[in-house]
């Protein structure tokens, strides 16, 4: 009895203590049981069930030909050629095309609302509210014709690769100024106009034949902590295919505000779906990559400018960083610019943190 106190006054974790004093054993024990052999005392198991968060939603940006001379050919477009940089205008026209902020077009056009340096588009992520319509991985059969005493046989036959088309229904929330209605509107009328051939795409664009207005749409799993990635999921191809203003132009004297204008929900059309493949973690750093060349640089393991947010800092650091996940243990990770105010800011939270300590 004096060995098992002494025993228990050394106990540092909650499996040390289960293995000590319950008959059950540890949790590292009760999940090797559970794998390996059949329960047949029925005792109750302290394994937890799996509780993972909802996650995150991310859309990469397209690649729209928003040039001045592209948008004079369009009426509906003409409010996007505002001069003004702090506009929704300014900012859906940068989004959609990123190539305004970097030259690579006939023009040079930035704005602060846009973080050129990133490959989704937050004002998505950040105000999803839900997302319905994923496929389900069903393996498609071939069962016989029936025999005399209508025996049958079955088989599978087919692939379970999901290629075909399936439509995603998102809803976001309608916030101040409606930069999401505005973004939809711009992309639509856009891909319409391309279609009648009154809006022309870049050449590159057309030399590739590469349909310019396509998003990918990434869906992250994250575990209690919203540390770790635990699922991960993409589509091929996405691209909107509505915009709900008919509601906003609705009436009734009964109501002061119209309150069926607080949500916005969107359908996406989607071709092609992958479910926890281990490339969608590549592919979703290389969204990152593309845009980020000290991004590039980090995943090649050459010299960057790059520092991750510490994990008990990132609740200060809301709203900046870069999503990198780690490929050897699915941790997404969050980094800033070493050139940024945000890092400045970091290091003076870590020397006071340093100070602390001392």
């Amino acid at each position: 009895m004096t060995e098992q106190i002494a025993d228990i006054n050394n106990i540092d974790t909650l499996d040390e203590f289960l293995e000590l004093t319950q008959p059950i054993g540890s949790v590292e024990k009760a999940l090797s049981n559970n794998l390996y052999g059949i329960n047949h005392q029925q005792t109750k198991s302290v394994l937890q069930e799996n509780r993972d968060s909802y996650g995150y939603v991310f859309f990469t940006r397209p690649q729209l030909n928003m040039s001045s001379p592209n948008l004079r050919n369009i009426r509906q477009m003409y409010s996007l050629l505002t001069n003004n940089p702090l506009t929704i205008q300014r900012f859906v026209r940068n989004t959609l095309d990123p190539r305004l902020a970097r030259g690579i077009g006939p023009e040079l056009l930035k704005t602060p609302l846009v973080d050129d340096m990133n490959g989704f588009i937050p004002v998505l992520t950040n105000n999803i509210k839900n997302m319905s319509g994923w496929p389900d991985i069903v393996a498609p059969t071939y069962t016989s014709a029936q025999g005399v005493r209508k025996e049958q046989w079955s088989i599978v036959d087919g692939a379970i690769e999901i290629y075909d088309s399936f439509d995603l229904d998102c809803t976001f929330r309608n916030v101040k100024n409606e930069p999401i209605i505005m973004l939809m509107q711009t992309w639509l009328l856009y891909m319409a106009k391309v279609f009648e051939g009154m809006m022309s795409p870049y050449l590159d664009m057309i030399a590739a034949n590469e349909i310019d207005y396509n998003t990918r749409i990434y869906r992250l799993v994250m575990d209690e902590s919203k540390r770790y990635v635990t699922k991960i999921a993409a589509t091929g191809a996405s691209f909107p295919i509505n915009v709900p203003v008919g509601k906003f132009f609705d009436f009734s004297s009964e109501n002061k505000y119209n309150l069926q204008t607080k949500d916005i929900n969107i359908r996406f059309k989607c071709n092609g779906a992958m479910y926890n493949d281990d490339i969608l973690v590549k592919e979703f750093n290389e969204v990152s990559a593309i845009f980020n060349g000290d991004v590039r640089r980090m995943l090649n393991g050459q010299v960057h400018n790059l520092e991750v947010i510490p994990h008990n800092l990132l609740n200060i650091f809301n709203h900046r960083g870069y999503p990198i996940i780690n490929t050897d243990t699915y941790e997404l990770n969050w980094y800033i610019s070493k050139s940024s105010n945000a890092y400045r800011d970091l290091l003076k939270l870590k020397d006071e943190e340093q100070y602390n300590v001392n």
